[in-house]
């Protein structure tokens, strides 16, 4: 039997180097493909990039800003998205997540790269993972790979489009939402918000995680994903 798509959503200012882990150790069961979001305006643009992009049925998974565009892509095509997987993400409208995005982007437009990457570091990783220079060194590369105007406009199109509760009862695929026990981003409550939001979606939690799980703990989260496809 022909192995399945799964298709992969890198979260903001990300490419394939996040999925890097998974596309190569799930490559027995599926044949991973990872769609970077650099030129879409908005969330429905992602959305139709991924739907064009993909084939007819695929797996789908998306961390944080991937997640916010898998959601829409399962409720829009629940037909077509065989699992899902939402990793690190969120559903609920966030002042304070909303505020921060448009401090960011000031800071971009000031030239402050170095700096937004430097503060992106502290607040997306668990505490020891700011230890190992291999992951300091692949997210760096991953965000001065990408431009400043994309990383704007990957942040503008978060900030008006930013409420997916109304998205969750729409997807029917079966899902698995993944969350890092220490994501300051994205609390552990926010992910159970949105496994209840999924007629029978589950939630797993990583340990000693942040925010970029499939970087921080990738063992954990392939695991997690092969079990899942698997059954």
């Amino acid at each position: 039997m022909d192995k399945p798509t799964l298709i992969l959503i890198p979260g903001w200012s990300s490419n394939e180097i996040l999925w890097e882990h998974q596309t190569q150790s799930l490559a027995d069961c599926v044949h991973p493909q990872v769609i970077v979001m650099n030129q879409e305006q908005n969330r429905d643009a992602m959305v139709k990039k991924v739907l064009s992009l993909a084939p007819e049925r695929f797996l789908l998974a998306g961390q944080s800003m991937g997640g916010w565009v898998a959601q829409k892509v399962a409720a829009t095509a629940p037909e077509r998205v065989i699992k899902l997987f939402l990793v690190n993400t969120w559903s609920t409208p966030d002042p304070k997540f909303h505020a921060l995005k448009q401090q960011v982007i000031q800071a971009l437009q000031e030239g402050k790269l170095e700096e937004v990457i430097a503060s992106h570091m502290h607040l997306i990783l668990h505490p020891e993972k700011l230890k190992d220079p291999l992951i300091i060194s692949k997210l760096h590369e991953e965000m001065v790979s990408l431009k400043i105007e994309v990383l704007c406009q990957q942040l503008q199109a978060m900030a008006d489009d930013n409420d997916s509760l109304p998205l969750l009862p729409q997807i029917k695929a079966p899902t698995l939402v993944i969350a890092g026990r220490q994501d300051k981003l994205f609390a552990l409550s926010e992910q159970q918000t949105i496994a209840s939001g999924i007629q029978g979606a589950k939630l797993a939690i990583v340990e000693e995680c942040g925010h970029v799980s499939p970087m921080e703990q990738p063992q954990a989260v392939t695991a997690l994903m092969r079990l899942f496809i698997d059954n």
